[in-house]
């Protein structure tokens, strides 16, 4: 069954997608862009707040981005994005050497943007065909511009399904994102990606906003609706101690 990934800018926030069903808890900073990069301070108070509960991943930015820190936690996954580097010669290079930077358990995610020709990035074949020479464990298909629409106003259906196939026949996990919500975030379910990946759908308003621990079990639920009678939703122990405060 498809598993949820649910993108957080606090501890806080991160108890409560956990709390909601999350499979894996994102951190990254919505304010920054669609793979903004969090602080090092929350990355670690996220990370040492989940203690292991759940695969956690990290966002670090843009390849061409180089004042992000450096992660000081064996996060599970991590992913760098490729905008702007279209025309830009060796940015193979440049995404491997940011990528050496990490601990050498945490696996490495290449992000192909649907938009992009507006994030002016490598088209999705090329990442594709780029993240199995790299020995990625996993690809993400996102969106640049959240403002410009969903993943599918970018991408196909019928494209994006052949992505799916592609990465699958090539043994990388795939993870849908972009704009997720209501008939969006069932056409993403329906191409039985390993994952869809919110932040928007989760917040009680737009992706800035909080994360509404409700709003991530209903999407959770939509998931387990969507399945094959044989597959069972996971239920997950709480974490104790979270309070009702703004982040």
């Amino acid at each position: 069954m498809t598993g949820l990934l649910v993108s957080v800018r606090s501890a806080f926030e991160a108890r409560l997608a956990y709390q909601g069903g999350a499979d894996i808890i994102d951190i990254k900073e919505p304010h920054l862009g669609s793979l903004g990069a969090a602080t090092s301070k929350v990355w670690c108070e996220v990370y040492d707040a989940l203690n292991h509960r759940v695969p956690v991943s990290v966002a670090l930015g843009e390849v061409w981005e180089d004042h992000v820190a450096r992660p000081t936690r064996p996060f599970a996954f991590a992913k760098i994005g490729l905008a702007g580097c279209q025309q830009r010669l060796g940015w193979q290079r440049e995404w491997m050497l940011r990528m050496q930077e990490l601990d050498p358990a945490t696996d490495r995610v290449a992000v192909a943007y649907a938009d992009w020709r507006l994030a002016n990035s490598p088209p999705p074949d090329d990442v594709l065909g780029f993240a199995v020479e790299a020995g990625c464990a996993a690809l993400l298909v996102d969106t640049y511009q959240k403002s410009a629409g969903d993943l599918f106003s970018s991408l196909g259906y019928g494209t994006l399904q052949d992505l799916v196939l592609q990465a699958r026949r090539q043994r990388l996990m795939t993870v849908l994102a972009g704009s997720l919500r209501g008939n969006a975030y069932d056409a993403a379910l329906a191409l039985q990606p390993d994952y869809v990946a919110v932040r928007g759908a989760a917040c009680a308003a737009e992706r800035t906003a909080q994360i509404d621990g409700e709003r991530v079990r209903q999407l959770k639920r939509r998931i387990a609706e969507m399945a094959s009678p044989a597959e069972r939703p996971q239920v997950v122990a709480p974490i104790e101690n979270v309070s009702p405060r703004s982040t």
